[in-house]
C-alpha cells in the first residue's frame, strides 16, 4: 500500500489528472440533470433510439437497421436498471461525460499545458453544438468519443510511429463505425489526411527525424475493410449509401440560406485556427504533431462550414460538426500561451469559454421532447381503445415513433401498407389541426386526433 508520503507525491504529479476526473463527474451529473428535466426524451428522433432498444430487449435484434453499437449499449444499461428510460439516457450522459476525455489528453500532448486541456473539455462538453447533437442525434453525439480516441492515437503514433497505437486507432476506428456515418467519415478523413500531411512536413524539413508511414497501415487497412463491409453487409445500418446520395447533392439543391445560431463561433475558431496553424509553420519551433492536427482541424473547419456548397438538409448536421475544430483550437489558444502567467492565461480562458459555455446553456433551454406526457396519455388511450384486429396509420415521422415505442398495436406509415396488411379498421393518428380526409372521428383529444378511414373492397 501507498504511504501518506507517496500518495502526496503521487497527486502531486497527476493533479492534473484528478482535476481532469472531477470535471468529468461534474459534467456526468450535468448532462444527467438535463435529461431527467423531462419525463420523456429530447428531439425528433428521441422516440426512435427508444423504439430500438425495445425491440432489442424484445427480439435481441433492431427493428430498423442502423449501426448498432449505441443501441446495445442502451440496451444492456436499460436491462440491468430495469427500464427503457433511464438506461438510454445513463448511456448518452456517461459517454457525453467520457467523450472529451481524449481530446483534452490529446491537447496536452501537443501543447503541453495542462490548462489548455481543461479548456477544450470544457469548450466540449458545454457548448451549443453537443446539446444540439445530445438532442437530436444522440449516436452523431456518442460516436464523437471513438473519433476522439481515434484523434489520441493517432496524434501518439505521430509523435512516435509505433504499430501498437495504430492498431489502437484502427480499433476506435472501427467502433466509430459501428455507430455512426458521419462520425465515421470525419474520423476517415482525418485518419487519412493527418499522416499524409505529416510525411509533407518531414519532407519540408520541419523535422529532422524521418516520418515511417509504414506503421500506420493498419488504420488503412481497417478502413478499407470497414468501406467494403459496410457497403456489402447490414453491419452499417445501410448507411453508406447516404454517403453516395449526400455526393450526389452537392450544388444540386438549395443550401443554407442563413448561419445556425452557432455559425459566429464556428466562423471565428476557422480564423483563430488559421492564425495559429500560420504562427507554428512561420515558428518552425513548434511540435510536429500540433502543427499537422492544426492543419488538419482547419481543412475539417472548412468543410463545416462549407455553407454554399452542402445543401440545407446536410449542412445542418455538419455544421454541428464544428465542435471537433472548436473545442480544439480552445486549447491551443492556451498552448499558445503556457508561458504567460497564470492571471493571463485564467482571462483568456474566461474569454474563450464564456461565450461558448453562454451558448450552450441557451442552446439545453430550448430543447424539448417532440411530445408532451399529456399528449403520451392521449396516445396511450388510444391503443387502450383500439378495436381488436386493427391497425394505426401514423404518417408523421415523431409521433409514429412515438406511438411504436408507447404501443404494442400494429402501426404503419403508408395506407397501402395498411390495406395490404389486412387489419381492420385503420386508424388514421394525427396531431389536432392536421389536415386528414374526410372520415369519422374516432378518438379526439387536446393534441392527438383519431380518425376511422374507409377502406374500398
Amino acid at each position: 500500500m501507498l504511504g501518506a508520503k507517496e500518495f502526496t507525491k503521487l497527486l502531486r504529479a497527476n493533479w492534473h489528472l484528478a482535476i481532469l476526473s472531477m470535471l468529468v463527474i461534474v459534467t456526468l451529473m450535468a448532462y444527467l440533470s438535463w435529461l431527467f428535466k423531462t419525463n420523456l426524451v429530447y428531439g425528433i428522433d428521441g422516440p426512435y433510439y427508444l423504439l430500438q432498444i425495445k425491440s432489442i430487449l424484445k427480439s435481441g435484434s433492431m427493428k430498423y437497421p442502423d449501426p448498432p453499437l449505441f443501441f446495445y449499449l442502451s440496451a444492456l444499461a436499460s436491462y440491468l436498471v430495469g427500464d427503457i428510460i433511464l438506461g438510454f439516457k445513463l448511456t448518452l450522459a456517461l459517454m457525453l461525460a467520457l467523450a472529451g476525455i481524449p481530446l483534452a489528453l490529446t491537447i496536452e500532448l501537443i501543447t503541453k499545458s495542462r490548462i489548455a486541456m481543461f479548456v477544450s473539455y470544457i469548450a466540449f462538453s458545454y457548448s451549443a453544438y453537443t446539446f444540439r447533437l445530445a438532442g437530436d442525434l444522440v449516436k452523431n453525439t456518442c460516436g464523437l468519443l471513438f473519433v476522439f480516441l481515434c484523434i489520441f492515437f493517432i496524434v501518439k503514433c505521430l509523435f512516435k510511429p509505433n504499430y501498437r497505437g495504430s492498431i489502437l486507432a484502427a480499433i476506435s476506428l472501427c467502433l466509430v463505425g459501428l455507430t455512426h456515418i458521419l462520425d465515421f467519415l470525419i474520423a476517415l478523413a482525418i485518419s487519412v489526411l493527418a499522416p499524409m500531411i505529416a510525411f509533407l512536413l518531414e519532407k519540408a524539413k520541419f523535422k529532422s527525424h524521418e516520418l515511417k508511414l509504414k506503421p500506420f497501415a493498419p488504420i488503412y487497412i481497417v478502413l478499407i475493410l470497414v468501406v467494403i463491409l459496410g457497403s456489402l453487409t447490414p453491419i452499417m445500418g445501410g448507411d453508406m449509401g447516404k454517403v453516395l446520395s449526400f455526393i450526389k447533392s452537392l450544388g444540386s439543391t438549395p443550401p443554407m440560406q442563413h448561419l445556425p445560431p452557432w455559425g459566429l463561433i464556428s466562423i471565428t475558431f476557422l480564423i483563430i485556427g488559421v492564425f495559429i496553424t500560420m504562427d507554428s509553420i512561420i515558428r518552425k519551433s513548434e511540435s510536429k504533431s500540433l502543427i499537422c492536427m492544426s492543419m488538419v482541424m482547419v481543412i475539417m473547419s472548412l468543410i463545416f462550414n462549407a455553407y454554399p456548397l452542402i445543401p440545407h438538409n446536410f449542412m445542418w448536421r455538419i455544421s454541428l460538426m464544428n465542435v471537433i475544430p472548436v473545442s480544439y483550437f480552445s486549447g491551443c489558444v492556451i498552448g499558445k500561451l503556457k508561458d504567460q502567467r497564470t492571471l493571463v492565461l485564467a482571462a483568456v480562458a474566461l474569454l474563450i469559454l464564456a461565450p461558448i459555455v453562454l451558448n450552450g446553456i441557451s442552446m439545453a433551454n430550448v430543447i424539448r421532447p417532440t411530445i408532451t406526457s399529456a399528449e403520451a396519455q392521449e396516445i396511450i388511450h388510444v391503443g387502450e381503445t383500439l378495436p381488436a384486429g386493427g391497425c394505426l396509420l401514423v404518417p408523421k415521422v415523431p409521433l409514429r415513433y412515438w406511438t411504436e415505442y408507447l404501443l404494442d398495436s400494429p402501426v404503419f406509415s403508408k395506407i397501402s401498407e395498411a390495406i395490404s396488411s389486412g387489419y381492420r379498421p385503420i386508424i388514421l393518428l394525427i396531431e389536432k389541426g392536421e389536415r386528414h380526409p374526410p372520415a369519422k372521428p374516432f378518438f379526439l383529444g387536446s393534441w392527438i386526433e383519431a380518425y376511422f378511414l374507409t377502406v374500398r373492397s
